[in-house]
């Protein structure tokens, strides 16, 4: 009998002096921008890989803005805004031809259908 183990959740949550980061993997692009930010924070081989405790809130925050892929967001708990997006969305090119675009969206419960006119 084999059981197969639970799915890991898409996004994870790490809580930090003033601050809590949200990492999505399903959206990340590797773009490392993090990492050369903050390494403190954003480091690989190590877990958990995000640490938000070892920089403070407005540092992170600012990485977080460089996040090309909106993978990594952040809720201030510090009493500071939260993270705003921005408007209006913009696509900027990339040197590796793929298009990042970071937004927040909504979809219209007509998304997909066709409509006629006339």
């Amino acid at each position: 009998m084999v059981t197969e183990r639970p799915p890991r959740p898409v996004a994870r949550s790490y809580d930090g002096e003033g601050v809590t980061v949200r990492c999505d993997v399903h959206r990340c692009l590797h773009a490392a921008e993090c990492a050369r930010g903050l390494p403190t924070v954003f480091g690989t081989g190590r877990k958990p890989w995000i640490q938000p405790g070892n920089a403070p809130a407005d540092d992170i925050a600012d990485v977080i803005h460089r996040c090309p892929s909106g993978a990594l967001q952040y809720h201030r708990t510090d009493g500071a805004p939260d993270e705003e997006p921005e408007v209006p969305t913009r696509v900027p090119p990339h040197a590796d031809g793929v298009f990042h675009l970071r937004a927040i969206s909504k979809r219209s419960p007509t998304a997909g259908r066709a409509r006629r006119s006339g």
